[in-house]
């Protein structure tokens, strides 16, 4: 290694290099961008800094290659059915690997295949994006109560809300043994105005305005044909009439498609705000969710010290 370094002349040519290919691999480790929801903060962060270390790694490595045997450049275009590019001729070595690195990297199948393995490796080190998936499971797991606090909320967004009538509040139930299917509309109902009352809401509809646009559209949807079962129940109370069914059965089916919706959108959420899974915990807890908060890990100073001494050598 320290071979390597010392053969390496850096230069301008060098650090233009670095900044390109450093460049690229953010670019690609971000696509697509929802994956920034898909984990926390502190493994997005972590498993991206890796891989983009790994591709500075692989530039100089491939640098100083082409430096010791130019005609190496034509053993990684193996496989490609295009001609190595004119251009790269003459060109500094470390330019000509940062090209093959970025703007030519599917022209390069070997590079190309290095870098696909490395980008799947330090997504799954990231929980990408099995992360949100796996949240989400386990608050449809986790047994649900809806606290005085949220219900209250909940009635107060009811009558400022131009969807609800100020009726919907007598339909809220916080105990599913009295209405299961009232009970499950209002855990949705609930849910979204936790989820749209959080710090971070804003931010992430700025970044994802199409994932809370159709998120939005979808609850939006549910909510009024809650509305109008609710107002098809009263008529039929009205005249002593019970209600069909099957308008019950259609009823609780449509809460649960929207719970569906909601523990993903509310997963994502949380983990684009959330530095770890115990603070991620900590919130899903407030919310009403019996979920267990992760213990913080310690580890030994002297330990750590070893570790990082580890690492930079």
């Amino acid at each position: 290694m320290d071979a390597i370094f010392a053969a390496l002349h850096i230069d301008t040519s060098y650090f233009v290099a670095l900044l390109l290919v450093g460049f690229y691999a953010v670019a690609r480790f971000n696509t697509p961008r929802a994956i920034r929801s898909q984990t926390s903060r502190f493994q997005y962060l972590a498993s991206c800094t890796t891989y983009v270390t790994s591709c500075l790694g692989l530039l100089l490595l491939t640098a100083w290659l082409l430096g010791q045997k130019p005609g190496l450049l034509a053993a990684l275009h193996v496989g490609s059915s295009d001609p190595v590019p004119d251009n790269l001729n003459g060109l500094d070595a470390a330019l000509v690997a940062a090209l093959a690195l970025t703007a030519l990297l599917p022209s390069f199948p070997v590079l190309r295949d290095v870098d696909a393995a490395m980008l799947r490796f330090f997504h799954r080190m990231g929980a990408i994006p099995f992360g949100a998936i796996r949240l989400a499971q386990r608050m449809a797991a986790a047994p649900f109560a809806v606290s005085d606090d949220l219900l209250l909320r909940t009635r107060n967004h009811i009558i400022n809300s131009k969807l609800f009538p100020n009726a919907t509040v007598n339909e809220l139930r916080a105990d599913p043994s009295a209405d299961v299917a009232r009970f499950q509309f209002t855990r949705n109902l609930v849910l979204f105005v936790a989820l749209t009352n959080l710090e971070s809401w804003p931010r992430f509809t700025n970044d994802f305005p199409d994932d809370a646009a159709s998120f939005e559209k979808k609850l939006g949807t549910f909510f009024a044909q809650s509305v109008a079962f609710f107002a098809l129940t009263a008529q039929l109370s009205q005249r002593a009439l019970e209600p069909v069914p099957d308008a019950i059965d259609q009823f609780k089916s449509l809460t649960i498609e929207a719970y569906d919706d909601l523990r993903p959108m509310l997963a994502r959420v949380l983990l684009y705000s959330c530095n770890n899974e115990a603070e991620v915990a900590r919130k899903l807890t407030s919310m009403g969710f019996a979920v267990a908060v992760p213990a913080p890990i310690r580890m030994p100073l002297n330990l750590l010290s070893l570790d990082m001494i580890g690492v930079v050598a």
